[in-house]
């Protein structure tokens, strides 16, 4: 930010401060927000993420009252403009067609763009609670209509004084906020939202199966060839998440306790229901839940294998034990490895993904991308083994069971999942057609070694919400 700085205490419930560089006075209002957000019970990732957006856009806001009047002059501020010139600033920038945008996005250095989804979800979200607790503040309507003031009488000044920066940019009105709707903020990037996440988006999400898997094996090879801590907890993380579809989230935060190696199970537990000992507070608030309605997983092949594979080296030669805390996923100082900075994650993975895919296949995907892959397949394309271990000619498990093993909370969320326009699948054959071997196996004796107990766990799961008239029957292809 050009025109504040954001300070955050030790740990997200001590707060934060957006200090006013101009000024160097703190901005009362957004602390007040930041405890708005702690009241409501966010996450801290969802706090975190809020105040960042909230902040950018204030600094808009600043930044766009000290512009001079001939690019001022050219547009008519009114509540819509005023969000309308943020819409275009965050989503085009400098390729935008006003002129007042451009000059924002390069006093600001704006310079990657911002998907529709984005602003019509985090951001609105993030700038609907901003306005809630301006409202509160100020005990009147805050943002039903407001106007940039581009002339300030003195008497309108002398007030100006004993209030903030952010009253020179907006007046407020009479008229009451509206507490029990969402603000629409930004109506176009709803328009252009609308429809665009359909299972073919999806599909496109999702990592190429053999590309997953040769992924893995050049993490195993380079393993082989040279044994360190950052290899192999990245090769386990990738497995995992490749194997059991779990969100980053969820796969950084398994305890060793999580892990049946015996029955070759793993679970994926709330951070609600039980203690974390060990943890620092600082920790402690790093924690994440989605809301996963299950524990359980299902991991699927030729991944699993490699996950198991990667779970043994890891533990042999990496993890420490004798730590406070039993997460699996450690630094090299023993501290659980999800505390670690979110974007220097992606950013590893990246170069990852680069090393070994190139770079145009890690600019097109992410850790999400290995979820996709596990709700294209288990939908599509996983091959139906019959009771005596013989495959079914079938493919693709009933939407309510792969429901399940998401853990999503509805129907309509996996939904997305199935390609209707599919056959067979690209995953199935590109595996079966690789004549590379792994663990004495070919990968078409890996894909269709689907357990047969694990089906019936899932059987027993589906034939409950069948019962309850919970689950839409997909039709064969």
């Amino acid at each position: 930010m050009k025109n504040f700085k954001l300070i955050k205490g030790t740990t997200i419930s001590k707060g934060m401060i957006l200090l006013n560089l101009d000024s160097k006075k703190a901005y009362i209002p957004f602390s007040n927000y930041v405890a708005h957000l702690l009241q409501k019970g966010l996450s801290n990732n969802t706090i975190d993420s809020y105040t960042k957006h909230a902040a950018n856009f204030l600094d808009f806001l600043y930044e766009l009252r000290l512009q001079p009047s001939s690019l001022i002059d050219d547009n008519d501020i009114s509540p819509t403009s005023v969000f309308d010139l943020y819409y275009d600033f965050l989503v085009f920038g400098l390729r935008a067609d006003n002129q007042l945008v451009v000059q924002l996005a390069i006093e600001l250095n704006k310079t990657q763009p911002i998907s529709n989804t984005i602003v019509s979800g985090q951001i609105t979200s993030a700038l609907d609670y901003l306005l809630h607790t301006l409202e509160l503040d100020s005990n009147s309507g805050f943002l039903e209509r407001f106007q940039l003031e581009q002339k300030v009488s003195s008497r309108q000044q002398s007030k100006i004084l004993s209030s903030s920066w952010f009253a020179q940019c907006i007046r407020k009105t009479e008229k009451s906020y509206k507490h029990s709707k969402k603000t629409v903020l930004f109506p176009r990037a709803i328009r252009a939202n609308k429809g665009s996440s359909d299972s073919s988006d999806t599909y496109e999400k999702a990592f190429p199966s053999n590309d997953a898997f040769n992924l893995l094996l050049n993490q195993k090879f380079e393993l082989d060839r040279k044994m360190t801590l950052t290899r192999s907890r990245d090769y386990l993380l990738d497995s995992l998440q490749a194997a059991s579809g779990v969100r980053i989230s969820e796969a950084l935060q398994v305890l060793l306790e999580d892990i049946d190696i015996e029955n070759k199970k793993v679970k994926i537990v709330s951070i609600d229901s039980r203690p974390y000992k060990g943890l620092t507070q600082k920790e402690a608030e790093k924690l994440v839940f989605k809301g996963r309605q299950t524990e359980k997983t299902l991991l699927i092949e030729p991944f699993a294998s490699l996950f198991w594979d990667a779970l043994k080296i890891y533990l042999a030669n990496f993890y420490q034990p004798n730590m406070s805390h039993q997460f699996l996923f450690q630094k090299s100082n023993g501290r659980p490895f999800f505390a670690s900075d979110k974007s220097t994650m992606c950013t590893v993975l990246k170069k990852r993904l680069t090393k070994h895919l190139g770079s145009e296949f890690a600019s097109q995907y992410s850790s999400h991308s290995f979820r996709h892959m596990y709700g294209v397949y288990t939908v599509n394309h996983i091959p139906i083994i019959s009771e005596d271990g013989t495959p079914t000619g079938q493919y693709g498990l009933p939407i309510g069971c792969v429901k399940i093993l998401m853990g999503h909370a509805t129907l309509s969320a996996t939904e997305k999942y199935a390609r209707k326009d599919s056959s067979i699948a690209e995953i199935l054959l590109t595996l079966v057609n690789n004549a590379i071997k792994y663990s004495g196996l070919t990968l078409k004796d890996i894909v269709l070694d689907v357990k047969t107990k694990k089906l019936e766990e899932i059987k027993r799961e589906f034939d409950k919400l069948e019962a309850k008239g919970k689950v839409n029957h997909a039709k064969p292809n």
